[in-house]
């Protein structure tokens, strides 16, 4: 995972010797709401689950990507991107060993969610109107979530980020989007501080996203995103007679901001 960081700043500092005649950048920050849907499963059965209102996990988006190698075709791009966000969800679920189903425990839980991106980006205009583009990113996720005060858990894991996507441009300074993201994670881990340390199974994210882009004029951009995401988490490893389940979530973002170039 080093060597893939040192990689991504040696093209960054390459390019920008090269290219710096016909470089830009570009510097983003948006207001992020998310809806989680989370669910924990032991042998196909549901354990709990974990739900929010946009309203209740609340944070931010930045990031700056730089462009070069730019012609009337193709240009290239490096980004790179931070989100963060806290807030609370209602957990329904039951006492372990109970037999009792979920919802007999209703309670608020807090979490926090930390999410770390670099991507490398290669842009190809077809004409006025599409342009596609595929790159290679690295990434880091980290969320805690706090289930009582003696029992926080913190799942923490590098990804491979390969992506693909295509913009529209449309009349009067309107572009829409589609983008595909998958997340493979690598060495997944989840911490409790009374356990120890679980190895995860897996802990792998498919992400779609639909960006919309009103350019005010050529400096300044206004910026909508809606992203829909399918996180899996598999089983871990036992540590004192206890696993990490299996669980899923479907988690929904929207961002609303502003894009500055310069």
């Amino acid at each position: 995972m080093k060597h893939i960081v040192w990689i991504f700043i040696g093209v960054y500092f390459v390019s920008l010797n090269a290219h710096a005649s016909s470089s830009s950048f570009i510097t983003r920050a948006s207001f992020v709401a998310m809806d989680m849907n989370y669910m924990e499963y032991y042998e196909g059965l549901p354990l709990d689950s974990e739900e929010s209102e946009l309203s209740e996990m609340i944070g931010f988006d930045a990031g700056i990507s730089y462009l070069f190698a730019k012609n009337s075709s193709s240009y290239a791009a490096i980004n790179a991107n931070l989100m963060m966000l806290r807030g609370k969800t209602t957990y329904r679920g039951s006492l372990i060993g109970s037999g009792d189903p979920i919802g007999t425990i209703v309670d608020k839980n807090k979490h926090s969610i930390m999410d770390v991106d670099l991507n490398y980006a290669q842009h190809y205009k077809m004409d006025r109107v599409v342009e596609f583009q595929y790159g290679l990113g690295i990434g880091y996720r980290l969320w805690r979530r706090e289930l009582s005060i003696s029992q926080i858990e913190e799942y923490k894991w590098f990804s491979l980020r390969p992506m693909v996507g295509a913009k529209f441009a449309l009349d009067k300074g309107v572009n829409i989007g589609l983008g595909f993201e998958y997340q493979y994670g690598i060495y997944p881990l989840m911490q409790e501080p009374t356990l120890g340390e679980f190895k995860l199974g897996a802990a792998d994210i498919i992400e779609i996203t639909l960006p919309v882009e009103y350019k005010y004029n050529n400096s300044l951009s206004l910026l909508f995103e809606y992203i829909y995401q399918e996180q899996t988490i598999k089983k871990s490893n036992m540590l004192n007679g206890y696993i990490e389940p299996d669980s899923t979530a479907k988690n929904q973002y929207l961002k609303l901001g502003l894009a500055f170039k310069f």
